[in-house]
């Protein structure tokens, strides 16, 4: 539950442009990583690429985004790997 209520803080700071959200979204991953749930890994690698893609750090944006696209192919999980190819192909494309 605490990662994913870092998780959510993140998306939240994020939203809001507060600058304090690259380091919520680094401490989201970090538990996330730890609590060892592939699935939700791949959701907070997701956010946490998403807000980098935001923020122009499109290398980092497309490192995080490959991961979970490895991890969502490992779990079969359709709706992530969607979510992700769609990340991923925008990183490539612009």
């Amino acid at each position: 539950l605490r990662a994913e209520r870092l998780r959510i803080r993140a998306r939240l700071l994020a939203s809001r442009d507060d600058p304090s959200a690259a380091a919520a979204f680094d401490a989201a991953t970090k538990a996330l990583r730890d609590l060892g749930s592939p699935y939700h890994l791949a959701v907070g690698l997701l956010d946490q690429s998403e807000f980098l893609q935001s923020t122009d750090e499109r290398a980092a944006a497309a490192v995080l985004g490959t991961e979970a696209v490895v991890i969502a192919r490992r779990l079969h999980a359709e709706p992530l790997i969607q979510r992700a190819g769609k990340l991923v192909g925008a990183l490539a494309v612009t």
